[in-house]
């Protein structure tokens, strides 16, 4: 017969700013629930986390179901408090979209060099003026 323990600890902690983690590792609860309601199994999950055991994500997973309501509900606090935290970042900060339309021609330029480079078309006249120079090698 199997002895039975009383109770299962469940692999979980709140570390020193409120957030829930999952064992000793970095991941947060919000994180492995989110992967599991993508309908990542636990298997896969594992893949994506190797520092957090298959059995914490197994019991996490449980905990999740038999308290969903509440887990569910810390989860939509948090975001909520995200989404406080950025409004309040971006009005000390305002979005300089003149910075963000640079950058998008910039990643756009750099995905486009090294497309070029990778089809060995690399030419000078990819890049326009006053722009990002061509590096040396193209990795």
């Amino acid at each position: 017969m199997i002895n039975l323990p009383a109770i299962l600890d469940v692999p979980l902690r709140t570390d020193e700013y409120g957030t829930i983690r999952v064992g000793q590792t970095r991941v947060t609860l919000d994180t492995l629930i989110a992967t599991y309601q993508r309908g990542d199994s636990p298997t896969d999950i594992h893949r994506s986390f190797p520092t957090v055991p298959l059995a914490d994500i197994h019991a996490v997973i449980s905990y999740y179901l038999a308290h969903q309501e509440e887990v569910d509900t810390y989860i939509r606090e948090g975001e909520e408090k995200a989404e406080i935290a950025r409004q309040e970042f971006e009005e000390k900060f305002p979005p300089n979209q003149a910075l963000r339309d640079r950058l998008h021609r910039v990643k756009a330029l750099v995905e486009r060099v090294r497309e070029e480079a990778l089809n060995g078309e690399l030419t000078n006249d990819l890049i326009p003026e006053n722009s990002l120079p061509i590096p040396h090698e193209v990795t």
